[in-house]
């Protein structure tokens, strides 16, 4: 019979130290017959939390009002009582225990062989991990691979997210990674530039929640100039306008194309991007004052960039 069925073996206490947490019991044998467990167990842990110096760990078992130690051992790493788990498997005198650290994903966890004839928790093994930085990690590989589906479900998974990154650096990480995949797409003639926005779409709207990332600046006075290049910045807008235009998405583009003539009014390229969504969604009469807007910028002293034959001609000019 494995030692945790036998009370025989158990020493009361009168007094628990410590904070005492619950422990969940597999309650069925390996061939899957329940157990017949006539107590609850506990488990203490006298030490003080977070500081990573280690504790004592006692496994107590509760049958009515008398508390009886079952076993001790030494937990050596930073614990936090307020998420934590502990299993314990009759069965096999064997416990696990977690713990959650507060406010991140960083977590300890410890095995013990529960030796009950000598009281003793003998630690099998002890680990602990951050999966929400390992996820940083790896969204930090994937970018600049071009890899923005899979980012973006790593940046899913991460628990405690605002612990780990500042929003808008990330988005604009993703979007750096959007624009550089889009141009390499369009370079190719592959057809499909704004997938590789689409697929940061849903991360930069909700990392970017106050506006729209396109939009340069929200309500609440952030503006994307204190991130990154602003010309750098107004070019992936422009050409974000124009990939949405060449997928047929007229009203889309000319939302964001409209936005920047208002943050870049110098940019002369959007200009053209914009008459010839709004040419080509039927606003002619806007798109002919565009394409002339256009030509004069291009015409004025100074300049030497070859006018699209079409912008010459809607515009009214020769």
């Amino acid at each position: 019979m494995p030692l945790l069925r036998s009370a025989a073996l158990m020493t009361t206490v009168a007094v628990l130290p410590g904070l005492a947490l619950p422990v969940w019991v597999e309650t069925r044998d390996p061939d899957g017959r329940p157990l017949e467990l006539d107590r609850e167990y506990i488990i203490t842990l006298p030490g003080e939390q977070g500081l990573g110096e280690g504790t004592d760990i006692l496994l107590m078992a509760v049958e009515g009002a008398d508390t009886s130690l079952v076993a001790r051992g030494w937990f050596g790493q930073m614990y936090n009582a307020a998420k934590s788990w502990a299993l314990l498997f009759p069965e096999r005198d064997s416990l696990e225990v977690c713990f959650q650290m507060p406010g991140t994903a960083f977590y300890t966890e410890a095995a013990y062989r529960v030796d009950a004839s000598g009281d003793t928790l003998i630690l099998l093994s002890e680990s602990s991990g951050d999966p929400s930085w390992d996820a940083m990690g790896r969204i930090d590989s994937l970018l600049p691979a071009g890899r923005i589906e899979e980012a973006a479900s790593e940046l899913w998974s991460m628990m405690y997210p605002h612990h780990y990154y500042r929003p808008e650096v990330m988005g604009m990480g993703f979007l750096e990674a959007a624009w550089t995949a889009a141009i390499a797409a369009h370079r190719q003639g592959t057809g499909n530039a704004i997938q590789a926005f689409d697929q940061a779409g849903e991360v930069l709207d909700m990392l970017f929640w106050e506006a729209p990332w396109w939009a340069a600046s929200g309500p609440d006075g952030w503006c994307l100039r204190d991130l990154m290049d602003w010309d750098h910045y107004v070019e992936m807008v422009n050409d974000y306008g124009f990939f949405l235009h060449r997928a047929g998405r007229l009203g889309q583009a000319i939302r964001v194309l409209r936005r920047v003539t208002e943050i870049a009014p110098d940019r002369v390229p959007v200009y053209l991007n914009l008459a010839d969504a709004l040419w080509d969604a039927g606003e002619r009469e806007e798109a002919a004052a565009l394409y002339a807007e256009y030509v004069r910028k291009l015409t004025a002293p100074g300049t030497s960039v070859l006018i699209p034959p079409r912008a010459l001609e809607r515009s009214g000019g020769d």
